[in-house]
């Protein structure tokens, strides 16, 4: 079982670290959105084999590549991961939707529905982590987490004429 931990860097911001198969991961984010990344062989050891520093832009992209905002392997509409009964899902909006053209904020998705947007695919661009500024277009691919029912809500309010 893998088992991550945080902990406060006072001045700095927070550290997260995870036992992983043979090595030992550390990333530290700092107050600033810029995160470092190392990667140990061993919990004990000074020197990493390996470190990287990433923008928060940067983080945010590799996050949603990470969720599986960039890739889907199975053709399917929505992708379900089981945890509980929290699933993630991938809903498209339709072209004549009410939504289209409004921010998350504006339609109060979370409010509304229950669901929570955690990516966004338009195109070739992903936004993982969309701000609740973000305008959702016609066609979108909305990753967003949920149970089956609140999922509901939100395909209702991506279909053409939903939610009116």
């Amino acid at each position: 079982m893998t088992v991550l931990t945080s902990s406060d860097l006072p001045g700095v911001g927070k550290k997260y670290t995870m036992q992983l198969e043979g090595t030992h991961l550390v990333v530290i984010i700092h107050h600033s959105g810029e995160r470092e990344i190392f990667m140990f062989a061993d919990p004990d050891d000074d020197e990493p084999l390996a470190a990287v520093t990433l923008s928060d832009d940067e983080a945010r992209k590799l996050g949603a590549v990470l969720l599986g905002a960039e890739f889907q392997p199975v053709n399917e509409q929505r992708i379900q991961m089981a945890h509980g009964t929290v699933r993630i899902y991938w809903i498209r909006v339709d072209e004549d939707s009410p939504i289209v053209g409004g921010t998350i904020a504006d339609f109060e998705v979370r409010k509304r529905t229950g669901t929570t947007i955690i990516g966004i695919s338009r195109g070739e661009e992903i936004t993982g982590a969309p701000d609740p500024d973000t305008t959702i277009a016609a066609g979108d691919q909305l990753m967003v987490i949920g149970d089956a029912s609140q999922v509901a809500n939100l395909e209702e309010l991506c279909r053409s004429g939903g939610g009116k």
